[in-house]
């Protein structure tokens, strides 16, 4: 927390439930469904566009 602002941080804890479905999938062999695998996808795109966004904005105000 000393290196980045919580709000640069914060969007990564959208992570921990993927990292749980597949930890439990890999340690636990609990079955992955469909669905599962469409909700984690949408929380890792949602997560790639906040940041491209971010980064994006940036870029463009420094200009």
């Amino acid at each position: 927390m000393s290196h980045y602002p919580a709000a640069t941080v914060a969007p990564f804890s959208l992570l921990v439930p993927v990292f749980g479905l597949t930890s439990s999938a890999w340690v636990m062999d609990e079955p992955i469904h469909p669905w599962k695998i469409g909700a984690a996808a949408l929380i890792i795109v949602g997560l790639c566009i906040n940041l491209l966004a971010t980064r994006l904005a940036a870029r463009n105000y420094r200009k």
